[in-house]
């Protein structure tokens, strides 16, 4: 691994095990690897806020690309590198189609005009993910339509959605908005819902190893990614290696070079310390 110079980390499933606590063996991992001179970023579904838990913790530069690499800032500055969104009025239009089916969804403003996380419709049904959703933010605040905010653009949303129907609703999602881009994750929390994620046109976690080959001025083939879900796996294929984990879909682990153990097991944990210690 002499040749990796830079690390991109999905955080959830891969760093994180199911707790959503990092570990403080991790954290001394990650930031004694920055002391060996190897950069270090985070690729996650998170927004800024929540993502943004994880790279304040870092001694040092790194990056976050959140909402699946929709935005991408670097820390501890805090600087915004790049931020797509989506028009406000497309989001209307998802809002009214899961609102008429009675699926709840989250939305999440751009980070310029200091980020927020708001509720769109409540059905009885998802009311277990609306208390998580927020109690994990307290700045979420639920809202009817999108009138009641003031912003021109979205940065992503998510829709909740009841496993049983999430197939059906993907692709006829999909068809209706071609345009967008889409991930889909099992709820890491609720058994029986997967969350449908809404992004900007050529959004993807591949986004943070472009820029950083472009940027930092190095060679794809010089950047390891790692990550345990379907929003990894473009960016298992392209990086020059690909660590899928071991609870990862049988079609992301095809995508990676490398398959390792579980985060509950802190798999990521002791490859790192076999590989660069």
């Amino acid at each position: 691994m002499k040749h990796i110079e830079f690390i991109i980390f999905d955080i959830d499933g891969t760093i994180l095990p199911g707790n959503g606590t990092l570990p403080k063996s991790m954290l001394t991992i990650l930031n004694n690897l920055i002391k060996k001179g190897i950069k270090i970023g985070f690729a996650t579904g998170r927004n800024y806020n929540f993502g943004g838990e994880v790279a304040e913790q870092i001694e040092g530069d790194c990056y976050l690309g959140f909402n699946n690499g929709s935005v991408i800032v670097k820390y501890p500055e805090k600087k915004v590198l790049i931020e797509n969104s989506i028009p406000s009025q497309v989001i209307e239009d998802v809002r009214i189609h899961f609102e008429e089916r009675n699926i709840s969804c989250l939305v999440n403003s751009v980070i310029s005009e200091n980020e927020k996380t708001y509720i769109f419709n409540s059905p009885p049904s998802n009311a277990a993910v609306l208390d998580f959703a927020k109690n994990i933010d307290k700045d979420k605040q639920v809202i009817n339509n999108i009138n009641e905010l003031n912003t021109k653009a979205l940065a992503c949303l998510y829709a909740s959605i009841p496993s049983k129907i999430i197939h059906s609703e993907y692709e006829f999602i999909k068809n209706k908005y071609p345009d967008l881009t889409f991930t889909l994750v099992a709820d890491p929390i609720f058994d029986g819902f997967h969350w449908l994620g809404f992004m900007p046109s050529n959004t993807g976690k591949q986004n943070l190893l472009h820029y950083v080959s472009e940027h930092l001025d190095i060679p794809i083939k010089n950047i390891m990614a790692a990550g345990d879900d379907y929003n990894d796996q473009q960016i298992l294929k392209e990086a020059g290696i690909g660590i899928a984990m071991g609870t990862s879909p049988d079609e992301v682990k095809e995508s990676a070079d490398i398959q390792i153990g579980s985060a509950e097991d802190k798999a990521m944990e002791k490859f790192l310390l076999e590989s660069f210690f």
